[in-house]
């Protein structure tokens, strides 16, 4: 699982391009989790250490995006790297986007510093 959050440092589980936010869990100690896209009914199970076992429901209402996980894994890195780091937004995010010259099409995707920075920013209070 990539270690993905939600602005409320909620966990996320990536799969197959899609996104999913823990739903409950199971009788065998095993999660269930659900599309993070509103109106979406996909829904995934995985096993209590987040190992995908199954899909529940494959029936999105929208495309995968890999795009958007990867750049929603690398602001989740900048929000970590922030709460525990001295270094500069600037210099973490320039750190973090420094890959992407070789991946244009999440580059392309990346929001911008002052998004990123504002976000970053509010969770450090």
């Amino acid at each position: 699982m990539a270690a993905i959050e939600t602005e409320r440092k909620k966990p996320v589980f990536a799969h197959g391009g899609h996104m999913y936010r823990f739903d409950r869990g199971s009788a065998d100690d095993g999660k269930f989790w659900r599309c993070l896209v509103d109106g979406c009914n996909g829904r995934i199970k995985t096993d209590a250490n987040d190992v995908f076992i199954e899909f529940r429901n494959t029936s999105h209402t929208h495309q995968p995006d890999p795009d958007g996980v990867a750049v929603n894994g690398i602001v989740t890195t900048m929000r970590r790297r922030a709460e525990r780091e001295a270094t500069s937004i600037g210099d973490i995010y320039r750190q973090e986007t420094a890959a992407l010259a070789s991946h244009p099409s999440t580059a392309a995707v990346m929001p911008s510093f002052v998004e990123v920075s504002a976000k970053v920013f509010v969770c450090m209070m």
